[in-house]
């Protein structure tokens, strides 16, 4: 597979605004030759299968789901081999869920956005001692783990290692993508380790300052936002 990957989040990114949305699928379409686009979520598959049905979102190859976590073939749902590379006794959610709840402040999340592989709980504006206290606690308790705080509420526990940007790279690899023919693109701190990986990326407008921090020639700063961003940031990129 020799053309550009766009491996880009949905909700804040390509979702938000509809007109934005409309023109970037006609651009796609245009261009899926030479393009190929999976999307990477804090949500399911299943969940983000039903977006994809109900807005103007382009098919994609597959579907990175539950913060890099999850990842599948789209539409079948086959699961992309060899991934996620996590065993017990390094890493167990229930092992997490045990050491964590004790903790003063950290709620857990609805189950629809808990699996095997992710963890998650709301955390209001969480300091970087109380980050250092959850890290702590899963350390001593033997548990390999990565924490991805995002949007000042949401703190996802993952298997370390496992996130949308090491994701990407399996997947880009699996399909035989060269690393400087993907391209990445985000809006929050969950997005982030997607432009640690030496890719080319974009940030939309609207971004949350824990992206927008990010400073690197290779992540390209969007004056729009949402979909038109992402387009915006392709052109600049020359797809």
């Amino acid at each position: 597979m020799s053309r550009t990957l766009i491996v880009s989040d949905v909700d804040g990114t390509l979702l938000g605004d509809d007109a934005a949305l409309v023109a970037f699928a006609g651009w796609f379409n245009q261009a899926r030759d030479r393009v190929a686009i999976a999307y990477a979520s804090g949500r399911s598959f299943d969940s983000v299968s039903a977006s994809i049905a109900n807005s103007q979102l382009p098919d994609p190859v597959a579907i990175i789901g539950n913060v890099g976590t999850q990842m599948q073939r789209y539409p079948g749902g086959e699961p992309i081999p060899d991934w996620p590379r996590a065993e017990p006794p390094t890493w167990s959610s229930g092992g997490v869920l045990e050491t964590l709840l004790p903790l003063p402040r950290l709620e857990k999340q609805p189950e629809e956005f808990q699996s095997a592989f992710k963890v998650s709980f709301f955390l209001h504006d969480a300091t970087a001692e109380e980050l250092d206290e959850i890290r702590g606690a899963l350390a001593a308790a033997g548990l390999f783990a990565d924490l991805v705080y995002s949007s000042k509420r949401d703190l996802d526990i993952l298997p370390r290692g496992a996130n949308k940007g090491s994701a990407a790279a399996h997947l880009a690899q699996s399909l035989n993508v060269a690393p400087d023919n993907v391209i990445v693109c985000g809006d929050s701190g969950n997005d982030a380790a997607m432009f640690a990986h030496g890719f080319r990326g974009v940030i939309v407008a609207n971004a949350l300052p824990e992206l927008k921090s990010l400073r690197s020639e290779r992540a390209y700063l969007a004056e729009q936002t949402h979909a038109a961003g992402v387009l915006e940031g392709l052109k600049y990129w020359s797809v």
